[in-house]
């Protein structure tokens, strides 16, 4: 639908699924770089990333690891010119046990990045 009037596409991007066995490096110095080109590159219609999380596969327990982990996805991902939602508000049990799919549990430990490099009208064009 390349040229249709207010027609999005929307991505799903996470760290899991097809990084299995991956480091902690090689998700900062490969994985994340990748979406945030898929991201930049986007030639297509508006792009939204209707999906994403910091969660790993156990991967960066150490404080100051997760917060650079969120501040490279946030940054890859806010690329999106028609921006994006994280995967869940709350989930389960996220007020007593971290869960890392949880928007609320996250801010709630200042886990996710605050700063916005600018406003993004989105709308018809």
């Amino acid at each position: 639908m390349e040229g249709g009037i207010n027609a999005w596409h929307e991505w799903h991007k996470y760290l899991l699924w097809g990084y299995e066995g991956w480091s902690e490096d090689d998700i900062l110095d490969k994985a994340i770089p990748d979406i945030g080109t898929d991201i930049s590159e986007w030639t297509g219609n508006y792009l939204y990333i209707g999906e994403w999380s910091l969660a790993t596969y156990d991967l960066f327990t150490d404080h100051d690891r997760f917060i650079t982990l969120a501040n490279t996805m946030f940054a890859a991902i806010d690329q999106a010119h028609s921006g994006w939602t994280y995967w869940a508000w709350r989930i389960s049990n996220d007020e007593t046990e971290y869960n890392a799919w949880s928007l609320r549990e996250l801010l709630r430990l200042g886990l996710f990045p605050f700063t916005y490099p600018e406003t993004k009208a989105v709308g018809f064009m």
